[in-house]
């Protein structure tokens, strides 16, 4: 591959002279995307799965930072989030009718609705790497 078409390297992108990023600059990027997430707003969801990423494949969320993909992945996961809980709220009202008499029933039909929405959505937005 002649030298005009070869692809540069992250380091190139960014900047940096060397291509060997010492671990406290890795570091320093990543304390600022954190700084920025607090500045977003996302959605529960959304930080939840950055805790995930960061607990469960921090090598993962290194590499979404470094790539600069890291605060767009989670305004998908953010949006995801959304659109698959009124998705799953509005078939929940057409499949099971909500209760009009019974205070008591209504609050435990809603409960049950926040309980089946919250784990459809952990389980497939939350826990999905990306």
């Amino acid at each position: 591959m002649s030298e005009n078409n070869r692809k540069p390297t992250l380091a190139e992108e960014f900047g940096f002279e060397d291509e060997r990023m010492t671990i406290e600059e890795i570091m320093a990027m990543e304390a600022e995307e954190d700084e920025d997430l607090e500045d977003l707003s996302l959605s529960k969801y959304a930080k939840m799965w950055a805790i995930y990423m960061e607990e469960e494949h921090p090598a993962r969320k290194s590499f979404l930072i470094l790539e600069g993909i890291w605060q767009e992945t989670l305004q998908e996961v953010s949006t995801e989030a959304r659109e698959m809980a009124q998705t799953l709220t509005d078939d929940y009202y057409k499949q099971f009718p909500r209760p009009k008499d019974d205070y008591m029933a209504t609050v435990q039909y809603e409960y049950k609705l926040q309980a089946h929405v919250e784990e459809v959505i952990m389980r497939d937005i939350v826990y999905k790497e990306r």
